[in-house]
């Protein structure tokens, strides 16, 4: 439930799991639409069963919650780097990562296969202005924010003229459509 306005309202919250990974995007359902809703800012987006408090800048979709994160002493992170040596609390929170993804690519096709209202918000995932110490530039844009991005291009998010979903590259990898910008 949160409160807005001094009136409760519920909240319905889309999830998808493997072992012990979960993500999850606050949704709308009313009749037989479902409206993906935007995560609040202040929300976190890493929970270790717990909210890590300060992971709100962390450029990702969706909200993703696993016990075994390992996260940084004040808990306002999980180590996210590229190292030469190997960490083992690093390379966990790196696989972590990884199913997350999965799960949120799953989620991403299911929710266009279904014609979830609100796609756009499953494909807000930005470049992050200020990297906070527990996460490294290099291991967010090559694992996290390219492998995305790329996917993206092939999912069928974006409604044309006609009302029909398409993707911005058709079948074939051309280009179907153009998005303006300065």
């Amino acid at each position: 439930k949160k409160l807005v306005n001094n009136v409760e309202e519920n909240i319905t919250i889309a999830t998808i799991s493997a072992q012990w990974t979960t993500i999850a995007i606050p949704v709308q359902i009313s009749e037989d639409v479902i409206t993906i809703l935007p995560i609040d800012k202040g929300v976190p987006k890493l929970f270790c069963d717990f909210p890590l408090i300060g992971t709100e800048v962390f450029s990702f979709p969706v909200l993703i919650n696993n016990p075994n994160f390992n996260p940084t002493d004040p808990r306002d992170g999980v180590f996210l780097t590229k190292t030469e040596r190997y960490n083992k609390d690093i390379d966990e929170n790196q696989k972590i990562m990884q199913q997350a993804i999965d799960l949120y690519y799953e989620l991403l096709e299911f929710a266009s296969a279904n014609k979830w209202e609100n796609l756009h918000l499953l494909a807000k995932i930005n470049n992050i202005p200020e990297m906070p110490e527990w996460l490294s530039k290099s291991y967010f844009n090559d694992t996290i924010l390219k492998p995305i991005r790329e996917r993206l291009l092939h999912v069928k998010l974006v409604k044309n003229a006609s009302g029909d979903l398409k993707a911005i590259l058709d079948e074939d990898d051309s280009i179907y459509m153009y998005f303006p910008y300065h």
